[in-house]
């Protein structure tokens, strides 16, 4: 056999020796259109083909980036094209680990509904974006393309990410205090928005004064466009502050929506001799009698009244709490306005 020849086979044996033992080999290149594209394979495994937007297979993804508003139902769409010359069965399914956005695809091409696609095709699907919670400006989600055998079975082919733009919060609202009743010490306050419509505004109170006292309604998550005002009242619970002996107690409101907030101050004060109680029996013994034949037990206290001319609540509380100078219970009673010989009535917690 001649060098020559030697020299070939000899050069051929190296070549497979060398390929042979590479297990892992990556090679890049460029496509026809200039895209760069990744081709990496080993000794067992398929090929897999990576292009600069995702990872491809039978389908690609193209995701994108979009825009949307930071409100309710944002719809977007994702491409999905068939790279081979037969028909597949398919749907997509997104990654989402935030719990701002709520995502999901829908429609043709959803895990619900999968789509089947000709060969060479391209079709979009819809996805749903609730994006009224949102506190970042831009988000990142990687979706999957999954074929769907004739069993029913599900086998990721396709990956890639699609990009979502979102408006940020430009938080302008104003809280002021209405007024106070002299009698509960409830607070009327008032919210305004003074910037751009919100889809999501909030309102907490913090500070010492949330352990005693309660906003109703709650703000939250409430839709507010421009200029639009929400009036809430916080009751103070002064019963316990009496028995805490909490004369003045400070805290904030907060307003918050999309990460951001602001704080408005305010103080509840309880003026002296504010609370007098009443003991459960000699509440009974005042609701059993009629106003001007009543007589509270052990003191021989008359009643109020002696005729049936109208009162008014106040000065039937007042009345009732100047005959008694127990304080043995806690609990707040409310009462009507009644007629002077009318059934004593009385209810809790209004």
């Amino acid at each position: 056999m001649g060098k020559w020849v030697k020299r070939v086979l000899s050069s051929f044996l190296a070549v497979l020796l060398t390929y042979g033992a590479i297990h892992i080999g990556i090679i890049s290149v460029a496509a026809n259109n200039g895209t760069p594209v990744t081709i990496s394979a080993n000794s067992t495994s398929p090929i897999t083909i990576k292009g600069a937007d995702g990872v491809d297979g039978v389908l690609s993804l193209s995701g994108g980036t979009h825009s949307i508003s930071r409100d309710y139902d944002q719809n977007v769409t994702v491409s999905v094209t068939n790279n081979t010359s037969a028909a597949v069965a398919y749907y997509l399914s997104i990654k989402n680990g935030t719990g701002d956005l709520a995502t999901d695809f829908s429609g043709s091409g959803s895990e619900k509904h999968p789509s089947v696609i000709g060969p060479g095709a391209t079709q979009p699907v819809k996805l749903t974006i609730f994006a009224q919670n949102a506190t970042q400006a831009s988000y990142s989600f990687p979706i999957t393309a999954y074929l769907v055998g004739e069993d029913g079975a599900a086998t990721a082919d396709a990956t890639n990410d699609v990009r979502i733009n979102c408006q940020t919060v430009d938080l302008s609202v104003a809280c002021t205090l209405q007024s106070i009743d002299p009698q509960t010490l409830a607070q009327t306050w008032m919210l305004t928005n003074n910037g751009a419509y919100l889809s999501d505004l909030s309102v907490a109170l913090l500070g010492d004064a949330a352990g005693y006292a309660q906003l109703n309604p709650t703000v939250s998550e409430y839709p507010m466009e421009h200029n639009a005002s929400v009036s809430f009242t916080l009751w103070p619970d002064i019963a316990k502050m009496d028995k805490d002996s909490k004369t003045s107690l400070t805290g904030k409101l907060v307003a918050s929506c999309g990460g951001k907030q602001q704080e408005f101050p305010l103080t509840i004060v309880l003026p002296p001799d504010t609370m007098k109680t009443i003991t459960m029996g000699e509440l009974s013994a005042w609701q059993t009698r009629k106003y001007k034949e009543s007589q509270m037990k052990d003191d021989g206290a008359e009643g109020p009244f002696d005729n049936a001319t109208p009162i008014t609540k106040g000065e039937w509380i007042k009345a009732l709490l100047s005959a008694t100078e127990a304080t043995l219970i806690d609990d707040i009673f409310t009462y009507d306005c009644f007629y002077a010989d009318s059934q004593f009535s009385s209810y809790m917690g209004s």
